[in-house]
């Protein structure tokens, strides 16, 4: 069965909402059928931490409701919170001034340490690093010569505890998904 990412992991079935909310049960049969998911849903780690996987699909107002969203989810005792956040791809010549535009649904705040992936991701990261303290932002390459990728799980391992919440954003062609199959690997 898929898991509400609004309730962190609760049944969408569950009467917070169904007739609460507005909702049918049958809204919910592509969770309840084992059908594949391509949204966004929380999953488990090895290590225990939450995944709040979300790595199908990104566009500008995706990602911002995504990041709003996770910041507004209350941290695990004792845990932090990262957000992955990859190129949203097919933006066209403003791609760059659109994944810039993120900042403002970036908070130290609510959110621990942001890790950036890709080419046009890394305005957005620089401006993070301003905002974010020393040591909280991470800046991964994906060009056409340069990928940084296994790089990027090193350190997604290496910051994420059992406490922790963790977000994963980005469009498919980023492979974010791989990232989730590396965190709930036990190895």
């Amino acid at each position: 069965m898929g898991l509400c990412f609004c309730c962190k992991g609760k049944d969408p079935t569950s009467k917070v909402h169904t007739a609460d909310a507005g909702f049918k049960k049958t809204d919910f049969e592509p969770y309840i059928s084992g059908q594949p998911e391509k949204g966004t849903e929380w999953k488990k780690a090895a290590n225990g931490a939450d995944i709040l996987s979300d790595v199908y699909n990104a566009n500008p107002t995706a990602m911002k409701l995504i990041l709003e969203t996770f910041s507004a989810i209350p941290k695990n005792e004792g845990g932090k919170k990262i957000a992955v956040l990859a190129d949203m791809k097919e933006l066209g010549e403003q791609s760059v001034q659109l994944h810039t535009q993120m900042i403002l649904s970036l908070t130290p705040d609510a959110i621990d340490t942001v890790i950036f992936y890709g080419e046009d991701i890394v305005e957005l990261s620089q401006l993070a690093s301003q905002m974010f303290p020393l040591g909280h932002v991470y800046y991964f390459k994906k060009t056409a010569d340069e990928d940084q990728f296994d790089a990027m799980i090193k350190q997604i391992k290496e910051s994420l505890g059992e406490h922790d919440q963790i977000l994963l954003k980005g469009s498919n062609s980023m492979n974010l998904a791989k990232v989730v199959e590396e965190l709930q690997a036990k190895n």
